[in-house]
């Protein structure tokens, strides 16, 4: 065999045994909340259409930070259908993720991050399929992000807090009297 013959069947079959499906690679355009200055939102999802291992990666726009939490879900009934997690990070934390199974869930909680936010996705569409069978297993997430309340904020709140403590403390002392 010619060593351009064995090279193109050892790289074959290195990709059938090691198999890829499709990646995605989006752009999500935050909404903004218009009752809430500062605070975005946004929902997207991805059907692949190959078996195999995928890498999803979404980037979100415009560069806003603040807290955030996230949820993925996926439900396949069917071989075809069927999506599994391996993991689910934003900006490298990780999510809770639920079991395998036909029915799928991760969870970010509300967490303060910086810009950009980017979220990578990894898993297996149709894991019991041949890599590269045909087949329809999507997901989708949402994200919110709320602002982050500044210094001054939380100053005035403990001052507050701390005033009523003092009013209740006074009419405790003037009903013991």
């Amino acid at each position: 065999m010619r060593p351009r013959t064995l090279f193109c069947a050892v790289s074959l079959a290195t990709a059938a045994a090691f198999g890829h499906a499709e990646d995605f690679t989006q752009t999500i355009t935050l909404v903004p909340d218009a009752s809430i200055v500062g605070a975005f939102s946004a929902g997207w999802g991805v059907t692949h259409v190959e078996a195999g291992a995928f890498t999803d990666t979404f980037t979100f726009t415009p560069d806003v930070g603040g807290l955030v939490s996230a949820s993925v879900v996926s439900i396949g009934f069917t071989s075809a259908t069927n999506l599994d997690f391996s993991a689910v990070t934003i900006n490298g934390s990780p999510f809770l993720l639920s079991p395998t199974g036909t029915f799928e869930t991760g969870a970010f909680g509300l967490l303060p991050l910086g810009t950009p936010i980017t979220m990578v996705v990894s898993g297996v569409a149709g894991p019991s399929l041949p890599v590269g069978s045909d087949l329809s297993a999507s997901f989708a997430g949402t994200i919110n992000i709320s602002p982050v309340p500044e210094t001054e904020t939380w100053a005035l709140m403990f001052a507050g807090l701390a005033g009523i403590g003092v009013l209740m403390r006074r009419r405790l002392d003037q009903r013991g009297s």
